[in-house]
Formats: C-alpha cells, sequence, structure tokens
C-alpha cells in the first residue's frame, strides 16, 4: 500500500481464540482447527479408521463438552483449546443367545452370557486397546457384574433389541453395595449404549426381598441411548434403581414405571440416585414413585452429599413422579428433584418438570433444600402439587436467594421467592393426555438461546430441529410454528373480589403473521364482544360471575385461529349467602346461588 496523499487508517481487531485439533494415530478429524473468534462455533467429528475405535477426546476440552466420549463435538470458541482424538485398536466380543461361553467370543463363534463376556474382556484387558462387546437381539438373564476396566457394552441393533434380566434378589435393609446391582460400573470410559434393564423378579407390595439396582457408576461412565422400566425395589434396600457419580453421563434414556420403596423409619430417596457429579441428558423420567416411607423426597433425581459438585439436567422429560409420603405435614420434603448438598452447582436447561406429586404438605417439583447454586434456564414447570395446592418449586430457609430462574416457565403463576428475568406463567401449555409437547402459549418462542442449542445439530427431546424458530421454546420440546398461532396473556387484574379490573393481551406467533385483525368474546355473567386491527388488548371492570374470554386472531391472508384454551374468570361478590336451598354456584351473592353449610362459605 502505498500513500499518495494525506490518508486516514483505522484498524479493526477481533479477539479470537487458537483452536488445536488433532487426531491420534488410528483415526482422523474433521477439522484441524485454527483462529476462531469469540463467540464462533467450533464443530470437530473424529472418524476412526478400519479396525480402530474412536476412545475420547483428550487435553484442554471445554467445560461445555459434556461428553468428551462422544465423536462429534461442538462448543463455542471463549479461550484457547487444545484438543486431541483418541483412537485405538479395537477388540470386539461377541454375545449371542446361541453362543456358548466355552467359545471364543468372536463373530462366529459368540459367548452366551454376558458374564462371561465381561469376564474374558477384563483378562484380557491391555491399555493400549479399546474393547466392545457386541450382544445380538435377544434376552440375556445375569447377576451381579462389577467392571473395572473401560469396556463398551452395546447393543448392534440399538434400544428394545436387547434385554438384561436382573436375577439379583436381596433383602430390605441391605444397602447399596456393589454386589447389589446387576452393573457395577467402576472404571472411567464404560459405556453402556441400547440396552433394556428389567428384573427377574417383581416384587408385589412393600416385600422383603426383590432386585437391587439396575446400574451403580461409581467413576466416568455413559449410559447412553438405556432404558429401566417397570423396575421395584424391595423394601428398604436401596437408593435409586441408576446411581451416578464420577462425572457420570445418564443420555438419552429412559427410566419408566419404576418404584422405590421403603418402610418404617428407613427412608429411600431417587429412581436416578446422585451422590457425586454428574449429568442428565435427554432423558425421560415417568411414572415413577417413592413409597412408604414418610421422608422419602427426589421422586425421579435425588442428588445428595457433599461429594456431588456439578449436577446438570438438560433437555429432559420428568413428569407424574410421586413421593408419597401420605400424612406427613412436613413442607420441606417431596420433589420429584431433590437437592441436599452444600457443594452443589446445579444447571437445568430446558427440562419439562410436569405433574409430579407430594401425597403430603411438601414440594410437587423442584424442591432445593441445600446447595451452592443453582441456574434454572429454559425450564418448564407446571402442575407440579402437593395434596393441598400447586408447588412448583421450594426452598428451604436462605436457599431462595442461592438460585437464578431465568425464561423458565411457571403454573399460572411465578412462585414467590423465584428471582430472575423473563419468567412467565403458563395455564394450559401441553396437548395433554400424557403428551408433553407444545400448544401455543407464553412457554413457546420464549426461551433464551443457550450456547448449546445454537448448534446446528441441537435437538429437542423429540429429534426435532431447536433453532426452528426466532428463538427457542420452553421446556423439552419444540413446538413447529404454523402460519400463525395465538394465546392469552394476563397483564395484570385487581384480585378476586368485585368489582375486578382485567387485563389481557393477544401474543401472536407464527410464520405469517401479518396484519392481525383480533376478536375477544366474554360470555357467562355477561357477554362482550371487542374486535379490530387495534383490539391487541382486552380491559375490563367485571362484577361478580363467571365467565369465559375467548380469543381468534386473523392474518393478512384470511386464516383464522383461535387461542387454545379460552380463559376461565370467576370472581367473587363481597356478599355471599347461606341457604339450605342454595345452588353453591358463583357468584353465591343470592339465596338461590349461595352455600348450603356456613363452613362451605
Amino acid at each position: 500500500y502505498t500513500h499518495t496523499d494525506i490518508e486516514r487508517l483505522e484498524w479493526h481487531f477481533a479477539r479470537q481464540y487458537l483452536i488445536g485439533i488433532t487426531a491420534g494415530s488410528g483415526g482422523t478429524v474433521s477439522t484441524t482447527g485454527g483462529w476462531y473468534t469469540a463467540g464462533e462455533r467450533v464443530t470437530a467429528t473424529a472418524t476412526p479408521s478400519n479396525g480402530y475405535a474412536f476412545v475420547c477426546w483428550e487435553g484442554d476440552v471445554p467445560q461445555s463438552v459434556v461428553d468428551p466420549y462422544a465423536a462429534r463435538i461442538s462448543f463455542l470458541a471463549d479461550q484457547p483449546h487444545g484438543l486431541t482424538a483418541v483412537f485405538k485398536p479395537e477388540v470386539t466380543y461377541y454375545l449371542s443367545t446361541t453362543g456358548l461361553d466355552a467359545n471364543d467370543g468372536s463373530a462366529s463363534h459368540p459367548f452366551a452370557t454376558l458374564t462371561n463376556a465381561v469376564a474374558q474382556a477384563t483378562a484380557a484387558y491391555h491399555s493400549a486397546n479399546a474393547y466392545t462387546i457386541l450382544i445380538e437381539n435377544g434376552v440375556y438373564t445375569n447377576g451381579n457384574i462389577q467392571i473395572t476396566v473401560p469396556l463398551t457394552i452395546k447393543s448392534r441393533n440399538g434400544l428394545d433389541s436387547v434385554t438384561l434380566v436382573d436375577s439379583i434378589v436381596i433383602g430390605a435393609s441391605t444397602g447399596s453395595t456393589a454386589a447389589n446391582v446387576a452393573l457395577y460400573l467402576n472404571a472411567d470410559g464404560i459405556v453402556l449404549d441400547g440396552l433394556l434393564f428389567r428384573p427377574k423378579t417383581y416384587p408385589t407390595g412393600n416385600t422383603t426381598s426383590g432386585p437391587g439396582r439396575a446400574i451403580t457408576a461409581v467413576k466416568r461412565a455413559i449410559i447412553r441411548n438405556c432404558a429401566v422400566r417397570d423396575w421395584q425395589t424391595a423394601g428398604y434396600s436401596v437408593d435409586g434403581i441408576v446411581a451416578l457419580a464420577g462425572g457420570s453421563i445418564l443420555e438419552r434414556g429412559e427410566m419408566i414405571n419404576c418404584i422405590v420403596r421403603s418402610s418404617g423409619g428407613q427412608p429411600r430417596y431417587g429412581i436416578v440416585y446422585v451422590n457425586g457429579n454428574a449429568s442428565v441428558i435427554d432423558t425421560v423420567i415417568t411414572n415413577c414413585s417413592l413409597v412408604a416411607q414418610t421422608s422419602s423426597s427426589g421422586s425421579a433425581i435425588y442428588a445428595g452429599g457433599t461429594a456431588v459438585g456439578s449436577l446438570l439436567v438438560r433437555n429432559s422429560l420428568i413428569a407424574k413422579c410421586t413421593s408419597d409420603r401420605s400424612g406427613n405435614t412436613t413442607t420441606t420434603l417431596g420433589g420429584a428433584i431433590y437437592l441436599s448438598g452444600a457443594n452443589i452447582k446445579a444447571v437445568l436447561e430446558n427440562v419439562t418438570l410436569a405433574d409430579c406429586s407430594d401425597v403430603g404438605s411438601g414440594v410437587g417439583g423442584l424442591n432445593v433444600a441445600s446447595v451452592a447454586s443453582v441456574a434454572a434456564r429454559n425450564v418448564l414447570f407446571h402442575g407440579n402439587r402437593n395434596s393441598a395446592t400447586t408447588k412448583d418449586v421450594g426452598f428451604a430457609s436462605g436457599m431462595a436467594a442461592k438460585c437464578q430462574f431465568d425464561t423458565c416457565a411457571f403454573t399460572e403463576s411465578v412462585p414467590a421467592g423465584v428471582s430472575g428475568s423473563g419468567n412467565v406463567a403458563v395455564y394450559v401449555p401441553f396437548v395433554g393426555g400424557g403428551d408433553y409437547h407444545l400448544v401455543s402459549s407464553p412457554a413457546v418462542e420464549a426461551g433464551a438461546s443457550l450456547g448449546w442449542a445454537l448448534d446446528a445439530e441441537a435437538k429437542d427431546l423429540g429429534g426435532a430441529p431447536r433453532l426452528n424458530a426466532s428463538r427457542v421454546d420452553i421446556g423439552c420440546y419444540e413446538r413447529e410454528l404454523t402460519a400463525v398461532e395465538c394465546y392469552i396473556v394476563e397483564a395484570y387484574n385487581t384480585g378476586a373480589f368485585e368489582p375486578v379490573t382485567l387485563a389481557y393481551t393477544a401474543r401472536v406467533i407464527g410464520t405469517n403473521v401479518y396484519n392481525p385483525t383480533y376478536t375477544w368474546v366474554l360470555s357467562g355473567s355477561a357477554t362482550d364482544t371487542l374486535s379490530g386491527a387495534g383490539a391487541l388488548s382486552y380491559v375490563r371492570t367485571l362484577a361478580a360471575g363467571e365467565y369465559v374470554l375467548s380469543l381468534a386472531v386473523t392474518n393478512g391472508d384470511g386464516t383464522v385461529v383461535s387461542a387454545p384454551t379460552p380463559r376461565t374468570i370467576s370472581i367473587y361478590s363481597d356478599s355471599i349467602y347461606v341457604s339450605l336451598a342454595g345452588s353453591e354456584t358463583l357468584p353465591y351473592n343470592t339465596p338461590a346461588t349461595g352455600f348450603r353449610t356456613l363452613g362451605a362459605a
């Protein structure tokens, strides 16, 4: 460049980081890295050569990479990193229902039992190799198997093709030892993939014997694409059916129709029991229960003890889980997720926590008993309650101040003690009938754009793209928007007794929301209609009575849609009647509509 006259030069700077990505011998990587602008996405995929297996990523692996054993990783550049994809020669043993344990475990001469396959792989183990046990379709029965070397145990054809039946029967009060579990994982790098677990015996009621745990991971194990269904423990035997510690990861898993039983003064905790660092990702925990003990808590996830530092729950559904503490009036127990450890730093992201209950006076949803911190982002709390009232979240003394809730949704109102930004109330967010996909509501297009969700390949729990609109949704599922959708948002109301001033606002979303017009219809104790392009809000002062407010929106193309849930409005009179002939109907302000007893009034 040559100056020809007086010139102005401006230097523009961008903060960039050097990301180095290399492949160890035995494979390749999709990129070798380079200079990345701060906040730019880095994506790398490791591919093994023939005869090799990808093991893990090593080096300065970013903290945002939850699973370093996944071949594809993606993260945002925030500092320099140096990563290496580790490959090792693959040694594979085969397992088949037609095999024999006297065989050599080759593809043509497979083993018959998982117990023997693990024993043979352990005996042959050398750290220079990667060992896999590949299981053909079928049902296999095993007792206690303790794994002490890094093995990958996987089905050839994915979940539901292979069932592992646990033959262990333990007594009540036996405890959570290494021998009282189907698979005891005691080495970093163990991977379980595509396995269904079920017990051989099913206890009836709170019996004194039954199966112990399905899985205990005491070191960093990856439990991927696995399911535990219809598992019931006996008496007061073990905490949890799957136990996680050591940085273990439960991902793309299922825990369905499981029961942990207690008895007398022996509480047991958690369907997933966390007593060390752990992550639960892309997982479904539904229809699970803790029964027969008034102190049991954590009917889906229990995290407790000083060994728990970090707990991540992401992109998961927890629904219809119950702590049965019948007769107990303690308000600080219960909870589908129960956190009780002074060192716990819990992160909950895009979780749907719904329809969970405490049969007692405690917490139905998230119960924070003791933590260092909780960060909840894009979490949808709905329909969680105790025996008397809605209870989405609960805090022990001093714990609310350690919790931050951002862009979360709650049942009908944001609970007391919840601090943060962007939180909303929802009335009917779900399709219903056990389907937790979203309908139009304040939970749609209301979530924060978290780093992992901005990955082009990020999926919701059902496999739909996370980035299918301008913003991600709150909860574990994304709604696929139609041309135009609408819902009602309550801006404010002045109370429950007449006269009440109410203000509602229409929110319109979709792929074609050009030039909308609005039609509000009030029915019930009084009728009213408001329509037009400027009728975005509906504000009225109403007398005592029962009303239904509905909303329809028409876009510029003439497409008409209705809000999925008309709003029911109940307003009470300041004078309530009691009459033996009363019909007990709102507004209870005449002898004909009054209550029949003073107690009811």
